[in-house]
């Protein structure tokens, strides 16, 4: 079976409950840090700053402005990392089951015991986006080489230790955003899943960044 996402650890995250792994207590804090603007309906994910226009998920979604949303696991050491990152295509949704994220070419049926698709991290970003906007990030950086440098500079200014995250739009001529943020413990390569009700409509997007 293909790696799934834990409904459990990403219930207790978003409810801020406690989580016990292995032995050890978990705390979480929810950040909300924006709105996504999804005009197209078609919804991506990537480290932005590797990946600037990365191929939509194969699952559309209406368009909309969407709630982004991060849950901040609190180690018992005392280290704090973003456990999941969460896009809301329903507020009061009830998520029945969790289909995988893919883009096209990639069957789920394929996979390996634990394998999964996911997107990789290399500069210790992900990010959710509307296809659109990746293009016009995309030409942006062609246009500017500097700004990639800006980009980060802005991620600073909500920098705690271990995270910062960015919702910024890369074009005047598109309403269309990208949500950007610390991805756990950094670099690897991440899965993304589609949390959906029992009509089969998607009620959220979830990234997972194997934090546990």
């Amino acid at each position: 079976m293909s790696y799934q996402l834990s409904d459990s650890q990403v219930g207790a995250a978003f409810a801020e409950r406690p989580l016990n792994v292995d032995g050890k207590e978990y705390g979480f804090e929810v950040v909300g840090i924006g709105l996504l603007t999804v005009a197209s309906g078609r919804v991506a994910a990537s480290d932005p700053f590797v990946d600037p226009a990365p191929p939509a998920f194969t699952r559309a979604v209406p368009p909309g402005n969407y709630p982004v949303q991060l849950a901040i696991a609190r180690l018992p050491d005392g280290d704090e990392r973003v456990a999941f990152a969460r896009l809301v295509f329903q507020a009061d949704g009830h998520i029945e089951r969790w289909e995988m994220a893919v883009v096209a070419g990639q069957e789920v049926a394929m996979l390996q015991e634990e394998g999964y698709f996911g997107y990789g991290v290399d500069a210790g970003t992900g990010c959710f986006m509307d296809v659109e906007a990746g293009r016009h990030l995309s030409s942006s950086m062609d246009i500017d080489p500097d700004y990639f440098e800006e980009l980060l500079d802005m991620m600073d200014a909500t920098y705690k230790h271990t995270r910062s995250w960015l919702v910024f739009t890369p074009s005047s001529a598109s309403p269309c955003n990208i949500a950007c943020f610390s991805s756990g413990w950094g670099d690897g390569l991440y899965p993304s899943f589609f949390g959906l009700d029992r009509d089969g409509q998607a009620v959220a997007l979830v990234t997972d960044f194997l934090v546990f």
